[in-house]
């Protein structure tokens, strides 16, 4: 894991453009690589650009663990949204506070994004949020964070980034039947409880009345 003695994980990721790529060699998650080529600030978005080299000095490294931050402290204009650009920042129990917020400058509406805690907008430049989640919904994220349109954005990676607080949203059917002073009986016909994300080894507890 390399971070710097003063700064700890602050101003220590940067994004590579690595646009058409060339002859450069493809880049996985988890290489560990030695990149030249020049900084630019696009639009707002510090990267390196117009690459020349790429050498990848070890493949299968165990990715650095995320900062824990608030959306508040890394969303747009917060203390510290400069210092964790380009750096793999969670987010934990967000609540979600709007739904595909106006597009900025180069965006275009809908967004496919949301907004954690009226600070932090969550958006799908790697992957896009399915199920799209709710308005009071409590949502822990975790992604790299990015600056484009003019937002700080938190940009998660694949499915296992995202974890919505468990819920049940629907079960099937409308009307079932259990018979009074049975214990450990099942229902007729059986009742199908949908939750809206995995459920946790051990499985779940679910009080009806």
């Amino acid at each position: 894991e390399m971070h710097d003695a003063e700064h700890g994980y602050q101003f220590s990721g940067i994004y590579i453009y690595k646009g058409a790529g060339g002859d450069l060699p493809e880049i996985v998650r988890g290489d560990y690589v030695a990149v030249t080529g020049q900084i630019q600030d696009w639009y707002g978005q510090l990267e390196l650009t117009w690459i020349s080299d790429v050498e990848i000095i070890e493949a299968g490294m165990k990715v650095p663990d995320p900062v824990l931050e608030s959306a508040e402290n890394i969303g747009t204009e917060g203390d510290l949204a400069d210092e964790y650009e380009g750096v793999l920042c969670l987010v934990q129990a967000g609540e979600v506070t709007e739904l595909n917020p106006p597009a900025d400058t180069g965006d275009m509406d809908p967004t496919n994004e949301y907004v954690l805690d009226f600070a932090l907008r969550i958006n799908d430049h790697f992957f896009l949020t399915e199920p799209f989640p709710q308005v009071g919904q409590m949502m822990t994220v975790m992604g790299i964070l990015r600056w484009a349109n003019n937002d700080s954005k938190l940009e998660p990676r694949d499915e296992m980034d995202i974890v919505p607080e468990l819920g049940l949203p629907s079960f099937v059917p409308g009307t079932a039947f259990v018979n009074q002073g049975l214990v450990d009986a099942s229902t007729t016909p059986p009742l199908m409880l949908h939750f809206n994300t995995w459920v946790p080894e051990g499985g779940a507890v679910v009080t009806l009345e």
